[in-house]
C-alpha cells in the first residue's frame, strides 16, 4: 500500500491447533516465548500506512505444566502483511 493509505488487519484465516489468536504484531518473534511483544494490534484495527512495516499474526496457548502463557507467531505468508 502507497504512504498515507489505509488497510484494515483482518481476522486470521487459520489458526494453529491448541493456539488462540491474539491479534498482530510488528515483533518478528522467532521461537515460543513468555512474554509477550510490546505492542499486540487487534484484528480490525484500521492501520495508516506510514513506515515500511511487516505485520505478523500472533498466538497464544496456555501451557498446562507451569499454567503460563507463551506467545508464537505464525510465519505463513497468508498471515503476514507487509507495508
Amino acid at each position: 500500500p502507497a504512504v498515507g493509505s489505509t488497510f484494515t488487519l483482518p481476522e486470521v484465516e487459520y489458526i494453529p491447533e491448541g493456539y488462540t489468536f491474539a491479534g498482530w504484531t510488528t515483533t518478528d518473534i522467532t521461537e515460543e516465548v513468555n512474554v509477550a511483544p510490546e505492542t499486540v494490534i487487534a484484528a480490525g484495527t484500521e492501520i495508516t500506512v506510514g513506515n515500511d512495516a511487516t505485520y505478523y499474526a500472533l498466538y497464544t496457548r496456555s501451557e498446562t505444566v507451569t499454567g503460563g502463557t507463551v506467545y508464537q507467531l505464525e510465519h505463513r505468508r497468508r498471515d503476514r502483511y507487509r507495508c
